[in-house]
C-alpha cells in the first residue's frame, strides 16, 4: 500500500525541469502556514486545493521550523484515507506516510536530520480522498518511569542518554498500577527497532518477558497479573535508538 509519491503543484511543476521533480521549492515556505508544538491546525481537503499531477489526489501544504536532532510525531486525523510527506530544509524528500499503526490516518514519527524549515505535504491516498481534518505536531522527548493509563499508550524515543544495561541497550522505564486482577495485552510496535519488552514486580523480579510477538519484530506480553505495582522495561534486542509506541490493552 506505500508507494513513492512526488507531490508537486502544477505551478511547481512547469518552473522546475524533470531533474528536480522530487524537490519542493523554497518559496513555498513564503505562503504556507505554520505547524507549530502547541497549536494543532484544522482545515478541509476539497477539490479547490492544489492537485498532485501523478495521481490526481488533492494537497495541503504545511510548514515547521525544527532542531537537528528533534524526534517529531506528525499527525493526521481525517475524514479520508491521508497521506504525508515530509521534505527536509535543502527540499529533499524525507519520509512518507499513508497509514499509521492502528488506523488509515497518516503519521510520521521520526528524528529529524537538519536544522531548518521543514515542509509538510498533506494528500488524499487518491484522487477522491476528500473532506475535513485535522494536523499536528508534537515533539518527542525522553520518559522516565512513566505511570501508564489502563489502557492507554504512549509514543517514546530510545536514545543514547537513556539509562542502559551490561549490553550497552537504551532502556525506558514505566510504572503499572492494578487496582484488582487483570488480563493485559503490552505491544511494543516500531518500524525501525527490534522492540524487547521485560515486566517486572514491586520486588524488580523478572516475570515476563518477550522479544518477537506474532507480527515481525514488534515485542507483546500476554498476561493474567494479580493486583499490584510493576514495572515495564521498554528497550531493544540489540543496541539501537530509535521511536516506538507502548500500548496497553484490555483483550
Amino acid at each position: 500500500m506505500k508507494r513513492y509519491l512526488f507531490v508537486l503543484t502544477v505551478f511547481v511543476a512547469a518552473l522546475l525541469p524533470a531533474a528536480l521533480a522530487q524537490r519542493v521549492p523554497n518559496f513555498l515556505l513564503l505562503t504556507t502556514p505554520e505547524l507549530e508544538l502547541c497549536c494543532p491546525l484544522e482545515g478541509v481537503l476539497d477539490e479547490d486545493d492544489g492537485q498532485n499531477f501523478k495521481d490526481g489526489s488533492r494537497l495541503d501544504v504545511y510548514q515547521f521550523y525544527a532542531e537537528a536532532g528533534e524526534v517529531a510525531e506528525l499527525s493526521v486525523r481525517a475524514e479520508f484515507d491521508s497521506f504525508l510527506s515530509l521534505y527536509d530544509p535543502e527540499g529533499n524528500l524525507l519520509a512518507v506516510n499513508d497509514d499509521s499503526i492502528e488506523s488509515a490516518d497518516a503519521q510520521l514519527i521520526l528524528r529529524l536530520p537538519l536544522t531548518g524549515r521543514y515542509l509538510l505535504v498533506l494528500s488524499g491516498y487518491g484522487g477522491f480522498d476528500l473532506g475535513a481534518y485535522q494536523i499536528s505536531r508534537q515533539e518527542l522527548r525522553p520518559v522516565d518511569d512513566v505511570l501508564l493509563d489502563i489502557p492507554g499508550k504512549v509514543v517514546a524515543v530510545l536514545e543514547d542518554s537513556d539509562e542502559s544495561d551490561n549490553e550497552g541497550r537504551s532502556l525506558d522505564s514505566f510504572s503499572l498500577e492494578l487496582t484488582e486482577a487483570a488480563s493485559l495485552q503490552i505491544d511494543m510496535n516500531s518500524s525501525t527497532l527490534d522492540s524487547y519488552l521485560y515486566l517486572l514486580d514491586s520486588n524488580d523480579v523478572l516475570l515476563a518477558e518477550n522479544d518477537d510477538g506474532p507480527f515481525g519484530t514488534d515485542a507483546q506480553l500476554l498476561l493474567d497479573l494479580p493486583a499490584g505495582s510493576y514495572r515495564l522495561i521498554a528497550t531493544t534486542y540489540s543496541p539501537d535508538q530509535g521511536v516506538y509506541q507502548l500500548s496497553v490493552t484490555i483483550p
